[in-house]
């Protein structure tokens, strides 16, 4: 019997290839799919951490793959329950970017984005890139931090945010 391996996915079939080149495409129905669930089925079994451990994990800013890793999950399993939190940070992170604030130039009175005044000043310090991250605290404070590399060294800005009142201010976190 010869050996054959994966090769990609197109729309239903998969596609397979012979030790000698030769492919072949197989049509994934219902039954290649249940006998696909049931060999992966005891694996989940063996998975380290619970989708809860996973979600606080990613809000402390572990990566997905770290957690694959870790946890001896699947990729898909780690990343079915981390998505909705990467994605409520994302929003936490947009929100607060986007907050405007009133300020004065030259005596005139105008509003800026959150996001961009701060872009702007830490451009001019010499970052090249800028690295946003949110996180909640124990206490239900949201914490936006920005992370950014000096010519003399990495730095870290954080201020305090309330997303119901659209409120920043500077933390020490």
């Amino acid at each position: 019997m010869d050996d054959i391996r994966f090769i990609e996915a197109e729309g239903d079939f998969l596609v397979l290839e012979s030790t000698d080149g030769q492919r072949f495409r197989l049509l994934a129905d219902d039954q290649i799919r249940s006998a696909l669930r049931r060999e992966a089925a005891p694996k989940l079994n063996a998975v380290k951490m619970t989708p809860r451990e996973i979600q606080d994990a990613v809000r402390d800013g572990e990566d997905i793959a770290s957690l694959v890793e870790r946890s001896g999950a699947t990729f898909d399993f780690v990343e079915k329950f981390a998505a909705p939190v990467i994605a409520e940070l994302a929003h936490i992170i947009d929100s607060a970017l986007t907050v405007r604030l009133g300020i004065v130039v030259d005596r005139d009175h105008t509003t800026v984005e959150f996001g961009e005044m701060i872009s702007a000043r830490i451009h001019n310090l010499g970052a090249a890139t800028i690295n946003w991250k949110a996180k909640r605290s124990d206490l239900g404070i949201w914490h936006l931090a920005a992370e950014y590399e000096l010519p003399n060294g990495s730095s870290t800005a954080v201020w305090s945010f309330d997303p119901k009142r659209l409120a920043l201010s500077r933390s020490e976190e």
